[in-house]
């Protein structure tokens, strides 16, 4: 683990202090919005114009990139950075699961985030329909080459789906309450699973015991990045290699 020998601090004159309302309600909103995707890893404050951040994340890219989405607030002028990068965890396990660190670049993407019961047509359907609404917002007719889908907050027979697309110029894109920005996590393990979500379920199971088996669905989440064929989904998308990352 490595942490700053002090904060960082970022000084933009050029910003508003205030917010648009100099509410608490007002300092929270912005803050969520801009660790969306690293809630769980990383907390914040904003007071009198003023972002303090603290927590712990995977690789100096992910701590960049928080930094720039919380500069990126109309009603900050400070940013006190104590997010310690922790480096990759140590990966336990079979030999189906491996760990690796990529130094690819960092790719931004935006996404869409649906409550989706495991059931493979149902699935199928739901990140289809958000592939054409990131695709409309982001890219148009031209669409995206690749869906990248990540699976949170599981339950018996449903979870938390976010469904992504590759968008280069995310942080400079207007948010909603449902169209997000983040990056792809860079410290990851993968497994191959057997295919259908009977699969899925079995390459959480492993991801699970590598990551360690007392971590939090909050804390863990597993992805697909699937190759679109006409815009959406191959037949055999859920065969795809999953991902995780803590």
């Amino acid at each position: 683990m490595t942490r700053p020998l002090s904060a960082t601090i970022h000084r933009f004159p050029s910003q508003s202090a205030l917010c648009p309302s100099s509410t608490a309600e007002c300092a929270r909103i912005a803050m969520s919005s801009a660790l969306v995707g690293f809630e769980h890893l990383v907390s914040g404050r904003l007071e009198h114009g003023k972002a303090v951040l603290s927590g712990s994340v995977a690789t100096q890219a992910e701590r960049q990139f928080i930094e720039r989405s919380v500069r990126r607030l109309p009603c900050v002028t400070d940013v006190i950075d104590d997010i310690v990068v922790r480096g990759p965890a140590t990966a336990a396990g079979g030999s189906r699961v491996s760990s690796s660190v990529t130094t690819e670049v960092v790719q931004p993407i935006m996404f869409l985030t649906r409550y989706c019961t495991l059931n493979e047509d149902t699935l199928a359907d739901a990140i289809n329909d958000s592939l054409r609404a990131l695709n409309n917002e982001i890219h148009g007719d031209a669409g995206s080459a690749e869906a990248i889908v990540f699976y949170h907050g599981w339950h018996s027979d449903a979870a938390l789906i976010d469904v992504a697309i590759p968008a280069t110029d995310a942080l400079d894109r207007p948010r909603t309450a449902n169209l997000r920005a983040s990056i792809l996590p860079q410290d990851k393990r993968n497994v191959v699973p057997t295919g259908g979500v009977a699969g899925l379920r079995s390459a959480r199971r492993q991801l699970r015991l590598a990551a360690g088996a007392s971590i939090s669905d909050q804390l863990f989440r597993i992805w697909q990045r699937v190759p679109l064929r006409n815009g959406v989904l191959p037949a055999d998308w859920l065969s795809s290699t999953v991902y995780c990352s803590v």
